[in-house]
């Protein structure tokens, strides 16, 4: 059978998050792997969002408001899934290469196929988002340096007067564009590489359900036994609490952001013509897009852990059990008593990533957004 690599679908985001000064190969990390980590992170991603926040003082009205919150907290929480993987770098590297374990690699040209449908599916999630997003920040650098005033291409303070000049504005416009299109790529990777955790832990349980289920059968191809299979569960379970650990604070922040930025980015919508304005039209478009797949894909893939775990049980039954031993119909029995808790994702250890609470962030986005605009009537 040709090689396979389980971990490809990541391999984008490694590098994104290697060339960001996030990800490192080796531990720990050498004198000039701190200083390239310092000179991209600090000036391009620490001060931009600092810059951000001190802007947020001289706001004054609603409009100005949501127009700068929107993309603050957006960058806020890219501060913070950013500062998790590098704490959380270890056990990241340690969960990646648990994927890699021989019990998950495809035995049978089924199981390859089993592979690569979800991940080509995913590699197109990943290129739309990515798109998306980048089209989102490109708006804005076109509205802003078409515009008959000088604005930035996004809401910020910077430490210079750079409406005084035109030479200053854009010094400051090329900050913006160089700052901006770092912390976009990084944040999409970060959200990828979340869901991508997620997403690959229900296909090993839907592996597993496609071997349960060969279970006492003649034409079992990829010859896995019983006792195999309580381990591979046991793996995949201990994968998912890992992931749990590893994702749990990023994902309860993220998913608290998402409702207010998802709500300003449409209030802002509401203000905006697309055919007076089209660029700063297509950036809210973008954006609020951008927003709602960053959040759907690890609620989406979050709640096929759930239901693939789920299915687990249901393959035990349609195996060939009645044909066997009694020893291992006893072993049956224990294994189906422990499938009947699925596995669930939890942010924060409050509530579960699954669909119910993407649909939470639609609503409280709505409701947050009728209130802004019966305010602004």
């Amino acid at each position: 059978m040709e090689s396979f690599e389980i971990t490809q679908p990541s391999q984008f985001m490694v590098t994104v998050f290697k060339f960001a000064g996030l990800w490192h190969n080796k531990e720990p990390w050498t004198i000039v792997e701190y200083v390239h980590s310092v000179l991209v992170q600090v000036p391009f991603s620490i001060a931009y969002v600092l810059f951000m926040c001190i802007n947020l003082a001289f706001v004054d009205d609603l409009k100005t408001s949501t127009e700068s919150l929107y993309m603050t907290l957006t960058e806020l929480a890219m501060l913070a899934k950013s500062y998790n993987l590098v704490r959380k770098h270890q056990e990241i590297a340690a969960l990646l290469k648990k994927m890699q374990s021989p019990i998950l690699a495809p035995r049978t040209a089924k199981e390859l196929d089993m592979y690569k449908r979800p991940y080509r599916s995913f590699n197109r999630q990943r290129v739309i988002f990515v798109v998306i997003s980048i089209s989102c920040i490109v708006s804005g650098y076109i509205a802003a340096a078409a515009s008959q005033v000088m604005k930035l291409p996004f809401p910020a303070w910077l430490p210079f007067d750079w409406k005084s000049s035109g030479r200053n504005y854009w010094i400051g416009y090329s900050y913006e564009v160089l700052a901006m299109t770092l912390t976009t790529i990084t944040n999409a990777s970060c959200d990828l590489f979340q869901a991508y955790i997620l997403f690959q832990i229900a296909l090993f349980f839907q592996l597993l359900s496609t071997r349960l289920q060969a279970l006492g059968y003649s034409d079992n191809a990829s010859k896995f036994t019983l006792m195999e299979s309580m381990q591979m569960h046991q793996y995949i379970a201990s994968m998912a609490k890992d992931a749990e650990k590893i994702l749990t604070y990023p994902l309860f922040f993220q998913i608290n952001v998402s409702a207010i930025v998802i709500c300003f980015s449409a209030f802002q919508l509401t203000l905006l013509s697309p055919v007076k304005d089209p660029g700063t039209f297509l950036q809210y478009f973008y954006y609020m897009g951008a927003m709602i797949i960053e959040i759907l894909l690890p609620c989406y893939y979050g709640n096929e852990i759930t239901v693939q775990s789920d299915l687990t049980s249901t393959a035990v039954y349609n195996s060939n059990w009645t044909e066997m031993s009694h020893p291992h119909k006893r072993l049956i029995y224990q294994f189906m008593e422990r499938l009947k808790r699925p596995t669930r994702i939890l942010a924060g250890g409050y509530f579960m990533v699954n669909l119910k609470a993407l649909m939470s962030v639609i609503q409280s986005a709505y409701s947050l957004f009728a209130l802004i605009i019966n305010l602004e009537k």
